[in-house]
């Protein structure tokens, strides 16, 4: 057994495992993990110890970190898709296990350093902290035009969001994309118009009371390729800022990556 912090050369690390890759740590971990790994026949074990922790309880792997190390089967591992995002006119690609998209979850990555993790003047836990900047960001947000295009269907319309979704959960733990199966090979593209705005801060404001709340119901097309594009809103891969582009090709790597998990969660 081999212990390596992402502070040190994590990578080799990871590339030279034989056995079985435990990644323990957040979203951020964990999808570093996941792309590093991606094509090889090693599967990955996920402990989550992070704050949102979206890609773990999107796969169920939320619990008695006891019981998920039990339940650990390295015979009949499951498939994870990863997402490819291609500049338009450019070759480089980028690989996401999360969503690569834009609008309202590239405003909390820009002011959740500040007002999140820091605390400021925002109080509470830090998942609630993050919840309540949400909100703030949901009911200021102005739609604007994206030009999107999934399997060849033109979508294009004024948006709050367009999420490319692999998983179910984006941002704070919202459930963008409730069906999402990371293993399907196709990609959940979740379109927020201003119409849903309000169904969006109902679900907030029901979890910040701790109350019973359903998934925030927005259009949710499913494909394999996708190409999206704004020129007035910012794009995101994963929980990196994209700065050289703003249209961008979307595919995916069918179970790039077989991950073992323990006692499976809704």
């Amino acid at each position: 057994m081999r212990y390596q912090s992402r502070k040190g050369n994590w990578k080799k690390a990871v590339d030279s495992a034989r056995d079985l890759v435990v990644a323990a740590g957040g979203d951020g971990t964990v999808a570093k993990v996941f792309t590093q790994i991606q094509g090889r026949d090693v599967p990955v074990a996920v402990l989550p110890i992070g704050t949102a922790n979206n890609i773990a309880r999107s796969l169920g792997l939320i619990g008695d970190a006891r019981e998920l190390v039990a339940g650990w089967d390295l015979d009949h591992p499951d498939p994870f898709d990863i997402g490819v995002a291609r500049r338009v006119g450019g070759s480089k690609r980028r690989s996401f296990v999360e969503t690569c998209g834009g609008g309202l979850f590239v405003s909390v990555i820009e002011r959740g350093p500040q007002e999140v993790e820091q605390g400021g003047a925002l109080v509470g836990g830090e998942i609630d902290r993050a919840l309540t900047l949400f909100r703030g960001i949901v009911e200021e947000a102005s739609p604007v035009h994206w030009d999107v295009e999934v399997d060849g269907m033109d979508l294009s319309g004024d948006y709050l969001a367009v999420e490319a979704m692999n998983i179910r959960l984006t941002g704070p733990g919202i459930p963008l994309a409730p069906d999402s199966d990371p293993g399907d090979g196709f990609l959940d593209i979740a379109l927020v118009t201003a119409e849903d705005r309000s169904g969006l801060l109902e679900y907030i404001d029901r979890r910040l009371a701790h109350e019973e709340h359903a998934p925030p119901e927005v259009q949710v097309v499913r494909g394999s390729r996708a190409v999206i594009r704004a020129d007035k809103a910012g794009i995101r891969i994963d929980d990196d800022l994209e700065k050289e582009g703003r249209s961008f090709e979307l595919l995916v790597r069918p179970g790039s990556v077989r991950y073992v998990g323990g006692a499976k969660q809704n």
